[in-house]
Formats: structure tokens, sequence, C-alpha cells
């Protein structure tokens, strides 16, 4: 249950970092697959039912229908690491995303490159069809990236508190994608630092509507990804480690802020650093991000375990 919790915490930690997908995490630490398929299992049918035992009375039978049928033992420790490492690094992670992004990205750089592996391991046999979903996976999610259309998506900002719902919807939804990070969208949609304010303030009533909408993201994309997952494995794996790849241009450490008609916009403006004095602190958070990960690779193939997903 611990190993669960700290799980949990770890994806929650992940979330609230614009670039860094939750779902990369979930793949990384070998839940993904098991988290989407409960949260495929969330629909009108089984809601119903529980429901129906609830209005006759039947508690008990309630509550062992609900962990049958979503794995409430399973899902309400890494549910409960994930809240806690919202609230409580909401504060840490914002303060060093914005006075130490550089070295920030580059350590999830590292971390996210290594961790293809474990798609790309999943996905079994490699043939050409997967190479190519593959690669248009990552040029899809790159161009995203890169679109100069992103920035009308400020728009959000104008429509009063239905954004924050919006927001906690499309956020949630992305993050069910490893590659694709659910704070960054909400950086894209221009309410990321009022929902961290937020959480960091305890404002409930932002925090509900963000919350609300998560659960209506989850519930409307869980269903489709398993669907991929239990028809399309091989290639889905591919496509997901097609996204983790494609995302790493979010994360480069050395992005700059290019002035466009008077108006300073993030672009993709990449660079190298000017010289090896400045660019070697960012290398050792890169090599700690990929050692971290490289650590988990080995203990997997020592133990010969190659990161099934969990199932007790």
């Amino acid at each position: 249950m611990w190993k669960l919790f700290f799980k949990g915490f770890g994806i929650g930690a992940a979330s609230i970092v614009p670039g860094l997908s939750g779902g990369t995490i979930a793949l990384i630490l070998g839940i993904y697959t098991r988290l989407i398929g409960i949260a495929g299992n969330i629909d009108h049918r089984t809601l119903a039912g529980l429901m129906r035992l609830v209005v006759r009375g039947r508690f008990a039978r309630a509550f062992e229908y609900a962990v049958q049928t979503w794995q409430l033992h399973f899902v309400v420790p890494i549910g409960a690491g994930v809240l806690v490492a919202i609230f409580s690094t909401a504060s840490l992670i914002n303060f060093a995303v914005l006075n130490y992004r550089g070295f920030v990205f580059s350590f999830f750089f590292g971390l996210v490159l290594v961790s293809i592996y474990y798609p790309l391991k999943r996905a079994g046999r490699i043939r050409f069809k997967e190479v190519l979903v593959f690669f248009l996976a990552g040029t899809l999610i790159l161009l995203a990236q890169l679109s100069p259309l992103w920035s009308d998506m400020q728009g959000f900002s104008n429509i009063g508190d239905l954004r924050f719902f919006l927001g906690g919807a499309v956020a949630m939804a992305t993050m069910l994608l490893p590659g694709f990070s659910g704070s960054f969208m909400l950086v894209v949609m221009g309410v990321y630092f009022e929902i961290l304010a937020a959480v960091a303030g305890m404002d409930l009533k932002i925090i509900s509507l963000v919350g609300m909408g998560c659960v209506f993201g989850l519930i409307s994309l869980a269903k489709v990804i398993n669907y991929l997952l239990k028809n399309y494995y091989t290639t889905t794996m591919s496509f997901l480690a097609g996204l983790m790849f494609g995302s790493l241009a979010a994360l480069w450490p050395f992005q700059k802020q290019v002035e466009i008609n008077e108006d300073k916009v993030v672009t993709a403006g990449y660079a190298l650093p000017e010289s090896l004095a400045q660019g070697w602190p960012y290398f050792v958070c890169f090599l700690a991000g990929a050692g971290l990960v490289a650590v988990f690779i080995l203990m997997d193939l020592t133990t010969g375990r190659h990161n099934r997903d969990e199932t007790e």
C-alpha cells in the first residue's frame, strides 16, 4: 500500500510541472495500463449498479461492489499519493520552475528520454508499422508544441469560472497520454498560475471546479485509451513512446523568449550553452534524471520482471 502511495506521489508531483506528463510517470512506474483499465470501467452502467445498491440500503454490498469494480484497494492509495503531492509540493515546484527552470527541465529531459525504453519494451516486436506510428506521434506532438496557434487559446481566460472546469477536463484528458503535460496545457490556456495559487491558498471554489473537470476528462478519454490498449496494444505503445519522444522539445532547458510584434512569447527558440562552464551543471542534472530511470531499468532486468504492470 505504501509502495502504491509513493507511486501516486510521484505521479502527482510530476502532474503539476509544466512540460512533464503524469501519464509518463505512471508508464515508468508500471501502473499505467491498469489505471487506464480501471478508469475505463467508470461509466453509467457501473455507476447505476452502485446507486441501486445504495438506494436499497445495501451499503456493505455497495462498498464491496465498488472495491471489485474499480479496484479501490489499488486506486485509493495511488489517489491519496497524488493528492498529497499536489497540495504539499505545489509551492515548491512552482518556485523551482520559476527560479531554476533550466536545471529542473534538464533533469526531466534525461528522465523522459531514457524512459522511452518502457513503452517500447512493452510493445514487443517492433515492425515497420510501429516505427512509422512512433515517428508520426512524435511529429504530431512536436508540431503541436511549436504551433503559433497555441497562443490563441489564451481566450479561455475570458469565459469566467468555466475556464477552471474546462482547464481541469483538458488537463486530465491530456495527462492520460504519456508525453502530454496537463499542466503545460493549463499554461497554454492561461489558467495554470491561477490554479496553482488556488491550490496553495486552499481556494475550495476553484479547486472544486478543477476537480469536476478532471473527473469529466478522466471518464471521457479513459475508455478510448483502454479500447486501444486492448485491441491494438503494440501499435498503441509505439504511439505512446512517440508522444514521449516528441515531448522532449518542451523540456529543452535552453529555450528562449523571442520578441515578435513587440510581444514577448515563448517560441521554438532553442540554443546550446555558450560554454562548458555554463553547460556542465545542466548536464549533471540531465545525467541525474537519466540515471534515476536507468537504475529502475537495471533493477527490472536483474529481477527478471521486465517492469510488468502491477498485479498485487
